[in-house]
């Protein structure tokens, strides 16, 4: 059988998402999963550009008019007739929000199973087990997929590092390239422009070399001063999870997660974030993650290389005193 990979590509380059997943597939065997094909579509992929070589046995890069560019129509088009013409097989796509428009359409054209934000598998000969977050990041739903019909398969960003073993790097990925057809122009849809979400200077996070992450564990609107104060001595920026954004006490443009900003700090401090899979796909990455949590069973000590078990309401403000002290 055999697997395809949407290399979702942009201005700036590859999805971090499409190499985790290239990563990932690579160490399954062979002969399991078959060979692994990536499709680009749209800007063109050159060189280093792909870093995708020692992951990926081919590459399909199909050219399309630089107006369809951000037109999910023509990608769902052109994603269903290759799916198509090499079925059964397996798809996997970012669980990005392409990713999430991509997936159903192109499972309810061809009839095939699709599942959504994988975070892990198991892959047989026979079968595919995923597992996938559920009520929030609370649970973790297990499915079993059938491979005769094939199948298509999105992956939560941050899910599965990537790695690449010293002797795989220079392994040369050959491209097939495939011109525009005019089947694929669209008949629904029109992309009139693309705004992109940019923040100006220092509110920036995702520049931020130290990050002072607060969780609902802040308790009140009132405790954060101590905390942006903490941010400040560290000379880094203040960041938080969803429920802080919710809740108004910080600008979205704070927040760290998929519905949120990813962020690669040297440092990401985690004062009172119990670390629900939707944040901790945003900031997992991290160098070095320390965990303040009261609650000694939070899913934040999982991915933190240190962890303290305190009241951050009391740890924060010893903290800053042995900070100035010194």
């Amino acid at each position: 059988m055999k697997s395809f990979i949407y290399i979702e590509t942009s201005e700036e380059g590859i999805d971090s998402t499409a190499r985790q997943i290239a990563s990932r597939i690579s160490k399954i065997s062979k002969e399991v999963r078959g060979p692994l094909t990536g499709i680009s579509i749209g800007h063109p992929l050159v060189g280093e550009d792909f870093g995708l070589s020692g992951f990926i046995d081919d590459m399909i890069q199909v050219e399309i008019p630089s107006e369809y560019q951000f037109n999910t129509e023509v990608i769902s088009k052109i994603l269903t007739e290759i799916v198509s013409e090499n079925k059964p097989c397996i798809l996997f796509l970012g669980f990005t929000h392409q990713g999430m428009e991509l997936g159903p359409g192109i499972g309810w054209e061809l009839m095939t199973p699709v599942f959504t934000n994988c975070v892990d598998l198991e892959w047989t000969e026979r079968q595919i087990n995923i597992k996938r977050p559920i009520q929030g990041g609370k649970l973790v739903a297990s499915l079993t997929v059938d491979l005769k019909r094939g199948a298509i398969i999105s992956v939560q960003k941050g899910a599965w590092k990537e790695v690449k073993d010293g002797d795989e790097r220079e392994k040369p990925v050959s491209v097939n390239r495939l011109m525009w057809r005019e089947g694929w122009s669209p008949q629904k849809t029109n992309v009139l422009r693309i705004i992109k979400d940019t923040i100006e200077g220092e509110d920036d996070i995702t520049k931020a070399e130290i990050l002072v992450s607060v969780g609902r564990g802040v308790g009140d609107p009132e405790n954060l001063p101590i905390m942006k104060k903490l941010a400040e001595e560290l000379k880094g920026m203040i960041s938080c999870s969803r429920p802080v954004v919710d809740l108004g006490w910080l600008p979205a443009s704070r927040q760290v997660g998929i519905s949120g900003r990813t962020v690669t700090p040297v440092v990401y401090l985690a004062l009172g974030i119990s670390g629900q899979a939707n944040h901790i796909a945003g900031m997992d990455t991290s160098k070095i993650i320390i965990a303040v949590n009261k609650d000694p069973l939070a899913p934040i000590f999982t991915i933190a290389h240190y962890g303290i078990v305190d009241d951050i309401l009391q740890f924060v403000p010893e903290l800053i005193r042995q900070i100035e002290e010194q």
